[in-house]
């Protein structure tokens, strides 16, 4: 369900260690923009209804019924972030 490539995971593994107290839990969400729908990533913790899945000690995790409508979800780091 989730693909986190290995400069995204090096990126996050950088910022949990720099910021203890936030949980290494990551959803995946859509947002809506001026060009349609846009990917977002927010630090949060799952809740029933939730897929998750757990990759370098990050659980990434998003509602059923959107990972039902968006399928895989690849997650790479660029000049812009995740």
């Amino acid at each position: 369900m989730f693909t986190v490539s290995e400069s995204a995971q090096k990126a996050l593994d950088e910022f949990f260690g720099a910021n203890p107290g936030v949980a290494r839990c990551i959803r995946v969400y859509f947002a809506v923009g001026p060009k349609g729908p846009a990917p977002s990533l927010v630090a949060d913790r799952t809740v029933p209804g939730d897929v998750s899945e757990e990759i370098g000690g990050v659980v990434w995790c998003m509602a059923s019924h959107l990972a039902a409508a968006v399928g895989d979800v690849a997650v790479d780091l660029d000049p812009k972030g995740l």
